[in-house]
């Protein structure tokens, strides 16, 4: 498994053959005046051409501005990319999507694992504290990665339980926000 921070709450996920990445925004403000701060490691126009690979996935974990840049995606991101997304309450987050042109969704129910292949995820998600904010846990049989970049909430028991079961045995890699939505440096020094 291999882990890279590419801003903000992207991350660049490989376990196996397959790749994920996690809430791209690279170019469009967010909130009228956020702007992003990629990290020098990657080009943007790389981590585009990585959506046409079919072992691609693109992880949103909810419909934030800063997690979704609609203008990059658009133009330079495959259409039929698998999209992971949780189940939310509202349909909001599909239907941007599907707006900008992508319907090739993967959804994670709140209440089981999803096989992805030789690679399961889980959604890690509490709508007594936010309807539309989630954390995405992806594990084989040796690793497990939680992406829980800029999940402000405080996780409840129910889901640390779900956590340490779904991440048992395996070493574990927690990603989450701790000060800032961006924590670079003091969160992930490379």
């Amino acid at each position: 498994m291999q882990v890279t921070l590419i801003n903000h709450s992207s991350l660049l996920i490989k376990i196996k053959e397959k790749t994920f990445l996690t809430d791209f925004w690279n170019l469009s403000p967010a909130f009228g005046s956020w702007l992003p701060s990629a990290l020098p490691f990657y080009n943007p126009v790389y981590l585009a051409a990585l959506s046409y690979d079919e072992n691609f996935h693109l992880v949103i974990s909810h419909a934030h501005d800063d997690h979704i840049d609609d203008y990059f995606l658009k133009e330079y991101f495959n259409k039929n990319m698998k999209i992971i997304l949780n189940e939310f309450p509202s349909p909001a987050l599909k239907k941007r999507l599907s707006k900008l042109g992508f319907n090739n969704f993967i959804t994670i129910p709140n209440d089981r694992v999803v096989d992805l292949g030789d690679i399961q995820a889980i959604s890690v998600f509490d709508e007594t504290v936010s309807n539309d904010d989630a954390g995405v846990c992806f594990r084989d049989a040796n690793y497990s990665v939680h992406h829980g970049n800029d999940n402000w909430f405080k996780l409840k028991k129910k889901n640390i339980e779900k956590l340490k079961n779904f991440t048992k045995n395996r070493k574990f890699l927690y990603c989450s926000q701790t000060n800032s939505a961006s924590g670079h440096p003091m969160s992930y020094p490379q």
